[in-house]
């Protein structure tokens, strides 16, 4: 149903608006309301009514709105500071209530726009950075679905921005959520653990995924408690992060007054005075609605009426519109940056680690000693790449941490007999010999990706394993012999007659004549993406799809595979890709949970699991909760319960106990937490204190292996 509307407006279902006030619980009116069917009348734009002036996008035909030709100037002087003028497009930080609704670009933005896009940014992308008051539901998610808006005659213009922008409008992205404050996006506790790498905040994920040119910051949330200062000091983290990759921050006021003296907006437009940056003045356009814009029905003087959600979207999209056009009126000679990503090379570890590497008498003493000997590597993200910080060992009885190599080293995987490791230097691949501490190289093209999670070279027996190589954008699959007779140590590459396409990291599978990997592709700036799942058949030349929508975990005992769906269900299949059985995961019904990690039992009797509980309204982990799972007879026995982030499971060599792994904050950064779990009795020891390993910077285990007894 149409009406003749004086503001863009849209008529959401009965049913959608009663599924946002589910959803928005801290963020909607006190309860739905019946759909309003006449033309919302506030806010119309009056000469003579400063609350809804505009700038130079305020009205006008088509024809005084070109359409931009988002074109990139050529790199000029990289080291060429940005331009700085702040009084020619400002008034004073002071008179903030006076600054136009949709502002002007300066020319500092324009540059910001032009460098973004000799990066690389989407010219036709935008993201948002905010909390409750920014999700799609409420904050321009409506011009993605045509239909549930109606523009104005003189705003027909407006649709063009609409259609170059598609796909930005109607998601929320990763720096999105009911609670997000500016504290929180920039904390790696807080990302999306399914789309963001290891350490990433959710801003550095956003900006990875979606490359804005523009990025609309609405955080302005306050609570009892928080200073202004701290306020400005995570806005300037979050600003300066965005110039730097190329887009235009947009910063935002409030329509509301919670803190009593408008020291939030005030904030704001200092900062926008500041870095030169467009501020769009949403308090100003809320002046003209009943109530100032905020909702009656809730009396807390902070919740917006649906009034105002519309008149929100509408200022914002005539904002966005104008920066767009004015960013493309004409050519720049702006400096630009080239598109790179910052370099893990040079970069030193600042993790609390033993810097002396361990000694072979020492190591042979380990391997005799019959104690629980760990194998691991710890990354340490920096920037935007990670530090390899080493590989290390930690002895569970003595509860010692060994350095094995230094900076600059990683683990990839274990032998089966335990006696070499597969470690790596960058691209470089080696074979390390634990009987002599020799290590053997093996090629310089392995595959690398952003994610320490990710394998790329894998034993398949204790003479051969597998690995991808990468050679002027090519990725394949090799698997090579390992011989190791009388100390003469040697590799032979062999061939995959099998078809490989686009292999980006390989998956343990324990079976014998199988590779198992997943296909994706990658770029130097995004890293990679997977597409899906594979086994490779060697005895056959052949690779099937496998049926998983995420990492598989495989028993060869049991004949079987799991993941855990999107839908917060483990499945389990047989080898050749039946569906065996569905099962809930279980965990908290308020929350939404996956699964984290699993391990098999060597027999296949019993199935480890880690479920992760995350709110469904603000995206942060609240627990992660241990199960055991035995597939005879589907039982399934709660363990404990631990707060830990990138967390990993798996059996002990006995295969009495369960080793915990992850991620933990510590004072003003992160260390690594490392428990036992005893299933026959549930109890938990801890060896954080033991461990020792912290860092400013997050840290994650990388991979983690059992260093086996030696002869």
């Amino acid at each position: 149903m149409k009406t003749n509307l004086t503001r863009s407006f849209f008529l959401l279902p009965i049913t959608a608006l009663l599924l946002a006030a589910v959803m928005l619980t801290a963020c909607a009116p006190a309860a739905p309301q019946p759909i309003q069917t006449a033309p919302v009348q506030a806010a119309v734009s009056d000469a003579n009514n400063p609350a809804t002036q505009t700038t130079g996008a305020s009205a006008g035909t088509s024809a005084e709105h070109p359409s931009p030709t988002n074109a990139a100037t050529e790199i000029t002087n990289e080291a060429e500071p940005l331009p700085y003028n702040p009084d020619a497009t400002h008034l004073a930080p002071e008179d903030w209530r006076d600054w136009p609704i949709v502002p002007e670009l300066s020319e500092r933005a324009r540059v910001i726009y032009q460098r973004g896009l000799a990066m690389g940014t989407d010219p036709q992308a935008f993201s948002k950075v905010g909390d409750c008051q920014s999700i799609k539901e409420v904050l321009l998610g409506m011009y993605d679905q045509p239909g549930n808006y109606v523009l104005r005659d003189e705003d027909q213009f407006l649709q063009e921005t609409i259609d170059h922008f598609s796909g930005s409008f109607d998601r929320n992205g990763m720096a999105v959520k009911g609670g997000f404050n500016a504290a929180s996006v920039l904390s790696p506790l807080w990302a999306d653990p399914e789309n963001c790498q290891a350490g990433e905040n959710p801003i550095e994920c956003e900006i990875r995924i979606h490359k804005p040119t523009f990025v609309i910051i609405s955080l302005e949330v306050w609570w009892e408690g928080r200073s202004v200062e701290r306020y400005e000091e995570y806005m300037r983290r979050i600003i300066e992060y965005s110039i730097d990759h190329g887009a235009v921050p947009i910063l935002s006021t409030k329509a509301d007054n919670v803190e009593g003296d408008h020291s939030i907006n005030l904030a704001t437009a200092r900062l926008a005075y500041e870095y030169d940056l467009p501020l769009w003045n949403f308090w100003l356009a809320a002046q003209g609605l009943p109530n100032r814009g905020l909702d009656p029905d809730r009396p807390d003087g902070f919740h917006l009426s649906r009034q105002a959600w519309n008149e929100r979207s509408y200022t914002a999209l005539k904002t966005l519109d104008h920066l767009w056009r004015s960013a493309n009126a004409e050519a720049v000679e702006a400096p630009v940056i080239a598109a790179t990503k910052t370099s893990a090379a040079g970069m030193v570890s600042t993790a609390t680690l033993p810097e002396e590497i361990i000694s072979l008498d020492a190591l042979q003493d380990l391997r005799a000693s019959g104690n629980d000997v760990l194998v691991f590597g710890v990354s340490e993200r920096q920037g935007e790449d990670y530090v390899a910080a080493g590989v290390f060992l930690f002895d569970f009885t003595a509860q010692q941490l060994h350095r094995l190599l230094p900076v600059g080293y990683d683990l990839q995987d274990v032998s089966p007999n335990g006696a070499a490791l597969l470690v790596n230097q960058g691209s470089q691949l080696f074979v390390l010999e634990l009987t002599t501490l020799e290590q053997i190289f093996v090629t310089d093209m392995l595959h690398r990706t952003p994610d320490p999670d990710q394998i790329t070279a894998l034993w398949l027996e204790e003479d051969s394993f597998a690995l991808i190589t990468t050679a002027d954008d090519i990725r394949q699959i090799h698997i090579v012999g390992y011989t190791n007779d009388n100390m003469a140590l040697t590799v032979e590459w062999q061939w995959i007659n099998a078809p490989v396409e686009n292999p980006i990291s390989l998956v343990k599978s324990g079976i014998a004549n199988r590779i198992v990997w997943e296909s994706g592709n990658c770029s130097p700036a995004e890293g990679c993406s997977g597409t899906g799942f594979w086994a490779t058949l060697l005895d056959m030349d052949e690779s099937m799809p496998l049926e998983a929508a995420n990492l598989p975990y495989f028993s060869s005992s049991a004949g079987a595979y799991v993941y855990g769906s999107e839908a917060s269900t483990l499945m389990m299949y047989t080898l050749d890709g039946a569906l065996r059985r569905e099962l809930p995961l279980p965990g908290n019904a308020k929350w939404e949970y996956y699964l984290a990690d699993a391990a098999w039992s060597a027999d296949g009797g019993r199935l480890a699991l880690q479920v992760i509980e995350r709110s469904n309204y603000t995206g942060k982990q609240f627990n992660v909760t241990h199960y055991l799972l035995t597939p005879a007879n589907w039982g399934i026995q709660e363990l404990a319960t631990t707060e830990t982030y990138n967390a990993t499971i798996r059996w002990s060599p006995d295969e009495e106990s369960l080793i915990l792994s992850g991620t933990v904050p510590a004072g003003d950064g992160y260390a690594l937490s490392l428990s036992r779990l005893n299933p026959s009795n549930r109890s938990l020891t801890t060896y954080n204190d033991a461990l020792n390993i912290t860092a400013p910077d997050y840290l994650t285990f990388s991979r983690l292996g059992w260093l086996v007894a030696g002869e």
